[in-house]
């Protein structure tokens, strides 16, 4: 008998949909291993979407402090490479 990994295992689960795999969970435990394997994803599921709704959350109250000083940093990045282009254009152009 060949055992899946962890990846294919959680591959077909993504392909059935949380919703069915909670129900064929509920439904009959088979293998405790694959068991093992169907709450760790169930469990990653959760975390990954409570650190979306954080994520979101954070977005949607504004920009942060540090985003508006990265924009910042970028615009001062650009605004100097165009003025340097303006430059070294004018030279060249002497």
């Amino acid at each position: 008998m060949v055992r899946k990994t962890r990846e294919q295992v959680w591959r077909e689960l993504d392909d059935l949909g949380e919703d069915e795999v909670r129900a064929r969970l509920a439904g009959n435990p088979d293998d405790p291993a694959d068991t093992k394997l169907v709450r760790e994803w169930l469990e990653r599921k959760e975390r990954v979407a409570s650190e979306l709704s954080v994520t979101a959350a954070g977005v949607q109250s504004g920009p942060s402090r540090g985003n508006l000083r990265l924009v910042g940093g970028v615009a001062l990045v650009a605004l100097s490479a165009a003025a340097l282009g303006y430059v070294m254009a004018r030279r060249r152009g002497r």
